[in-house]
């Protein structure tokens, strides 16, 4: 053996010795490949002509750059890796010219960015300079999906199932609605940025107020927009309904079904009351209208607010959005609230008594506490009416019970009458119009000194705005009886109301405020940055712990030629202190300085009661407070004959206190245990929650002279009526004031005749409505006192600081003077979500009862489809049942048709979102721009926002060819609802519906927080890299002008080149790569992920010295350069070389190294010796590797 192996080395050393053997191995020809001379493209002089490319692989060492490449291919399986070297081959040989169109447009775009405009190219290249050294990958941040993600992918799903996905979104790509939806994104650009200057320059504005220092040192409002655009996708990660049974695809199916059922021409249940021509329900038109009332609170008229200006910048237009924002950050809790949407799932929950609607035997309406919420505020702003009073009703000839006309939401006090089924009129003139007719024109009432009459028009009768009797303390901000000011707008409930709202809520008229929140001088503050006084009986306190009524002064005859005064409590002149009427005649003047006044308690509470520990604890506290304990007052006063025989007139006044406005909403006289018109005199004065023999909770006795009220409920929601009649005795002439006449006997029977019949003073449409009102406070059935808020906590509505926060916005820009109401908008837009509740019908209720005249001409009044209509009864019926004021069920408006397919199984689109955290980030976005520190910021994107917003227009505004006309979508969007299910299997599951299922999964793998390719990620990045790096008013302009640059060609024509790659090219390249896709995931996953790879030449990779402009142009020549556009498939194409090139390494891996016919280990049938001008393929790929 060792002869042999001698033998055989001293023969090679004489063969190596020979010259013919002799090798230079500095040679890199040292194996030759057969070829002369160097043809074709060659590997390492390929980017010569691109030095800035060139620089940047030339920049990595050469050592690293194979060992971190090998590091990285040897996670990966062999056969992933040959799958990937597959994908590219067929990308670059199958799909060459696709590939070449795209590079090609690719190089306009470029081009278009570079010489489109040049000056805001140049301003912007300083930004990408400034981009350039961020130390974190900004590509990679970009890139809506991880290496990570591709790696779960791979592991979880097999080939043939990402086969498929590819080719599904390729498919998808190409539809016909996708391309539309690309060139309608592009068309709104190209409007926006060229053709609208307003657009333009709203669009600028609210950039730069996003940039400003303010928001980008506090990274909270960016983490709520990125919240919003999260939410947006989780929802569709939900499982709707009670139980979470009913998946998002099917949520969305069903609402595109019931939608096409009732608010579309032709839909199963499209019947008239859908198709209202004024009060459509029609998609298309229910659309419009709720866009046209929401644009108010951006794009407000002059006509409907005080000021026109904004109060952060006089040269600024006011924009009631923006003063939105200011009202909800002055909680200092609202910029923390967390779980506002699970309020909106309980509003659905839900019904408006606080029952779980999930439960059929517990009592709960199918109606949600949301979809009643909305109806109750379409009832209170339609109800209140004008009465006929030109008869004086001394007989039944010509004496009517009718209204005339509807005063949009002021209640009168012929309302509260005929609520009551008082006696309006009757066959004597012992009815209530007459009483009151006759008593404003006798000139001898008085209230604070002045005259009330119809003489100054300062009259209570029938036609008299309740709110205008409410006490001092309790008025709000409505003018008194006695005001001469005038108020069309806080005569109406529901600014009344509001304006309460905000009152104790921002403003100190609640008793609890924040212990904690003080200014520098130690003074409390109320959240409107008042100082709050906490000493109650201070004059100068908002809240008041007591307070009195106004006085009154009748002027009675006594006897012939005695007249006297007579007020409240049966005080009378003394001619002393005060002094007698000379007599009753018409222009008497009252005395003055009498102190004839009741005083009102409010419920006690201590002063460590009052000071809590936060805003939000204030909050829930004072809102409950003025449900079920404020004081509210009404005092009606008459002169009057209280029976057809009586030929005197009494002093008559009637009381009424409720505790809170709910006890508002049970005004009634107690007719004790058995509610029967007998005991109504021996009851009256006690409040209604007693009704025991005892009768302990008394106002007063009704016939204690001189006396102040004594007695007052501590009992959340309750209420008393009170009446007290005074007079001179039986014949008029009795020395002595008295109440003979008064009760019970005459009064009551006309007051209530049959109290089991009726609800009470407020009409039952709204009082029976009222609960959801409550719903704000709590999701309970029970009353929360303020006293028991800690104990229900958990269970408040979060939704309310907003709520109450729009109050005071549109109180504010109140102007009652003017009749400037903004709130207005609310109730508009309530009455639209009404719908088809919500329409005018020539009024079925025209009397009381048959033996009455019927008005054979009714007025058209507006009305709500309750579920007591019918041809003589509806809005204003009052002795319906309960259940017969809430809306009719069988209708569904559009707030019903999100909330559920079905009534009552809370499955719809609203309950997903309820499931999310949507509104939380809205609600706190909100805050945080409302802020004085984002002062600046909010003023430059709500200024952008207004510009933007007003030039998008609807039909009946004529928008022109620059703007945006959105009714033309809501059409689009209806003609599409209308015909989809009509063509599809009423199976959901059927591939037929396979389109909804495409938007939903587009939403959760886009949008959602969990998805591994959310696009919210990509923005969540792009806030925090424009926070680093903020640009300048100049490069967000020049930013705009040059993405507007490549929307057009040079002559400024249109090219929708972005919706060509997308549509047209990119899915025809996925179409030759999906075979190869699993592989492919596995890749460029493991090349990817953080710390592999590309992670080393994201660090190490520059091309320094050289500029970003430089690399640009590098780019744009490379992409149409001859070895990339080349068409022949030469060695001088580098799309076909690199593709061959990659198929043989392909093979390699595959094949190993058996390349040729099967059973031979390394055969070479193409070398014949060593001058052959053929190579074998050990030869190539040397001459691939080395010389070329």
């Amino acid at each position: 053996m060792k002869k042999i192996l001698f033998i055989l080395l001293t023969f090679l050393s004489v063969s190596c010795s020979q010259k013919k053997f002799q090798k230079n191995f500095a040679d890199f020809n040292l194996f030759p490949d057969g070829f002369k001379e160097s043809s074709g493209l060659i590997f390492f002089n390929l980017l010569d002509g691109y030095p800035t490319l060139k620089r940047a692989l030339k920049s990595v060492e050469i050592n690293d750059f194979n060992r971190r490449l090998n590091l990285a291919l040897q996670e990966i399986h062999p056969i992933d890796i040959t799958g990937a070297l597959r994908a590219v081959q067929f990308l670059f040989l199958e799909a060459k010219t696709t590939l070449q169109s795209t590079l090609k447009t690719t190089n306009s775009l470029i081009n278009r960015v570079r010489t489109g405009n040049e000056s805001s190219y140049n301003v912007l290249l300083g930004y990408l300079e400034k981009l350039r050294v961020y130390p974190k990958g900004i590509i990679r941040g970009l890139i809506p999906f991880s290496g990570e993600f591709l790696l779960s992918e791979y592991r979880s799903k097999n080939s043939e199932t990402i086969q498929n996905l590819m080719n599904g979104f390729a498919n998808e790509l190409k539809t016909t609605n996708v391309k539309n939806l690309f060139i309608k994104t592009e068309d709104i650009a190209y409007k926006g940025i060229f053709q609208n200057s307003n657009v333009r320059s709203g669009v600028e504005e609210v950039l730069n107020g996003a940039s400003d220092s303010s928001l980008l040192t506090d990274k909270t409002f960016s983490q709520n927009v990125v919240n919003l655009s999260y939410g947006l996708g989780d929802m569709m990660n939900k499982l709707s309904g009670f139980s979470d049974s009913k998946t998002p695809e099917n949520v969305f199916k069903e609402l595109i079904i019931n939608l096409e059922d009732y608010n579309t021409s032709g839909g199963a249940y499209y019947t008239s009351e859908y198709s209202d021509a004024t009060y459509s329900s029609e998609l298309e038109t229910f659309l419009t209208d709720v866009f046209v009332a929401s644009k108010k609170l951006i794009i407000t008229p002059s006509g409907l607010t005080k000021s026109t200006v904004s109060s952060d910048d006089s040269s600024q237009t006011l924009i009631l959005a923006s003063e939105l924002t200011k009202n909800l950050s002055k909680f200092d809790f609202t910029t923390s609230m967390s779980d506002v949407d699970e309020s909106l799932k309980n509003l659905i929950k839900y019904d408006y008594k606080g029952l779980d609607r999930s439960y059929s035997n517990n009592g709960s309406s199918v109606i949600s506490a949301l979809e009643s919420l909305f109806f109750v505020l379409a009832v209170v702003d339609s109800y209140g009416y004008v009465w006929e009073d030109t008869v004086s009703c001394s007989n039944n000839t010509g004496c009517t019970n009718w209204i005339t006309a509807a005063t949009g939401g002021i209640m009168s006090v012929g309302d509260t009458l005929w609520s009551l089924q008082s006696i309006i009129r009757s066959s004597d003139t012992f009815n209530f119009k007459n009483i009151l007719k006759l008593s404003s024109e006798s000139r001898n009432i008085f209230k604070n000194d002045v005259e009330l009459s119809t003489t100054n028009s300062k009259a209570v009768n029938i036609n008299t705005y309740v709110l205008k009797l409410l006490e001092k303390e309790s008025i709000g901000a409505t003018q008194p009886i006695e005001s001469s000011t005038a108020d069309s707008v806080y005569v109406k409930t529901v600014p009344w109301v509001m304006n309460w709202m905000k009152k104790v809520i921002y403003e100190g008229y609640g008793p609890y405020y924040n212990k904690n929140k003080k200014d520098s001088s130690g003074n409390f503050l109320s959240p409107d940055g008042s100082i709050y006084i906490t000493d109650s009986t201070n004059s100068s306190a908002k809240y008041k712990s007591s307070w009195t009524t106004g006085d009154y002064e009748i002027c009675l005859e006594k006897s012939g030629s005695i007249y006297r005064w007579v007020g409240l409590g049966g005080r009378e002149s003394d001619g002393t202190t005060v002094t007698h009427p000379a007599n009753c005649n018409a222009g008497i003047t009252a005395p003055s300085n009498n102190t004839w006044k009741y005083t009102i308690k409010e419920i006690t509470k201590t002063d460590s009661e009052r000071a809590v520990d936060s805003d939000e604890e204030a909050f829930y506290k004072n809102f409950q407070w003025l449900l079920y304990e404020k004081r509210f007052v009404v005092i009606i006063p008459a002169r009057a004959k209280l029976h057809s025989s009586v030929q005197f007139n009494e002093a008559l006044f009637i009381l009424a206190i409720g505790n809170g406005l709910k006890g508002m909403m049970g005004l009634k006289p107690n007719c004790g245990p058995n509610n029967s018109l007998t005991d109504c005199g021996s009851y009256n004065g006690v409040w209604n929650s007693d009704t025991t023999t005892s009768k302990t909770l008394k106002l007063k006795e009704y016939n204690s002279k001189d006396t102040d009220l004594q007695t007052f409920s501590d009992v959340a929601g309750d209420s008393v009526l009170f009446i007290e009649g005074w007079g001179y005795g039986t014949d008029g002439t009795s020395t002595t004031l008295t109440t003979t006449l008064v009760l019970p006997t005459l009064v009551y029977p006309l007051l209530i005749p049959d109290p089991t019949s009726v609800f009470g003073l407020i009409p039952p449409v709204v009082s029976q409505h009222f609960d959801v009102l409550e719903r704000l406070g709590f999701f309970t059935s029970n009353k929360v006192k303020p006293s028991e808020v800690s104990s229900y906590w958990a269970s408040r509505n979060k939704l309310t600081p907003l709520v109450v926060a729009l109050a005071k916005t549109l109180d504010d820009q109140v102007d009652a003077s003017a009749g400037k109401n903004p709130h207005s908008i609310l109730t508009d837009l309530s009455k639209i979500l009404a719908r088809p509740y919500y329409y005018s019908v020539a009024d079925p209720v025209s009397s009381d009862t048959t033996t009455q005249p019927t008005n054979s001409s009714p007025p058209t009044i507006p009305h709500l489809r309750v579920a007591g209509l019918s041809s003589t009864t509806g809005l204003r019926s009052p002795s319906m049942t309960s259940g017969e004021y809430l809306p009719n069920k069988n209708y569904r408006s559009v707030i019903s048709l999100l909330s559920e397919k079905t009534r009552k199984y809370q499955d719809g689109a609203l309950n997903l979102v309820g499931k999310t955290n949507l509104l939380t980030g809205l609600v706190k976005m909100l805050a945080t721009l409302g802020s004085d520190a984002k002062l600046n910021a909010r003023k430059q994107i709500m200024s952008g926002l207004r510009k933007v917003v007003n030039e998008i227009k609807v039909d009946a505004d004529s928008p022109s060819t620059s703007q945006y006309n959105i009714q033309s979508y809501f059409k689009e969007l209806k003609d599409r609802i209308a015909a989809y299910p009509d063509t599809r299997s009423t199976n959901l599951d059927s591939s037929d519906w396979d389109g909804v299922n495409d938007s939903v999964a587009f939403f959760r793998d886009y949008l959602s927080s969990t998805s591994q390719y959310s696009l919210t990620k990509s923005l969540e990045f792009a806030l925090t890299l424009i926070s680093d790096i903020p640009p300048s008013s100049s490069e967000v302009t020049a930013l705009l002008d040059v993405v507007g640059s490549i929307l057009t060609n040079s002559d400024g024509s249109r090219n929708y080149r972005i919706t060509s790659i997308f549509t047209n090219d990119i899915p025809e390249m996925i179409y030759k790569m999906a075979p190869y896709g699993r592989n492919t995931y596995a890749m460029m996953g493991s090349l990817g992920k953080p710390g592999s790879y590309v992670s080393f030449l994201e660090e190490k990779m520059s091309f320094s010295p050289y500029l970003i402009n430089d690399m640009i142009i590098d780019l744009e020549r490379l992409t149409v350069s001859d070895m990339i556009q080349r068409t022949s498939n030469d060695e001088f194409s580098l799309l076909y070389s690199g593709g061959t090139l990659i198929k043989l390494f392909a093979d390699i891996y595959q094949f190993g190294r058996k390349l040729d016919t099967y059973g031979f280990p390394f055969a070479d049938g193409l070398n014949l010796d060593d001058t052959s001008g053929q190579a074998n393929y050990w030869n190539r790929l040397n001459m691939i590797l080395s010389s070329k």
